[in-house]
């Protein structure tokens, strides 16, 4: 996923820097492309900086343990309406 969250911010950055150097170029306006163009530079910076193996990690184990621990519960409850019920001698 980083692999790829990088290459798009990359290609953001070089497509929103080429519309920033024509308007440039044409006298236009400049904030719409220079707006993109900061997007793409933050996401990347962040994609370079923040997301990493050992921040994703410790909340895919933590969600991996919730949803194993939801999966035992319901089982307990699906068994307990499945069992017969008991008779009182």
């Amino acid at each position: 996923m980083r692999p790829i969250g990088l290459a798009l911010s990359v290609l953001g950055c070089v497509i929103s820097g080429a519309a920033v150097y024509d308007f440039l170029q044409n006298g236009n306006p400049v904030v719409t492309p220079s707006i993109c163009l900061a997007g793409c530079v933050l996401f990347l910076v962040c994609w370079i900086w923040i997301v990493k193996q050992s921040w994703i990690k410790q909340p895919a184990f933590a969600y991996a343990e919730r949803l194993l621990e939801s999966t035992e519960k319901l089982s307990k409850e699906e068994n307990a309406k499945l069992a017969p019920p008991r008779r009182k001698a």
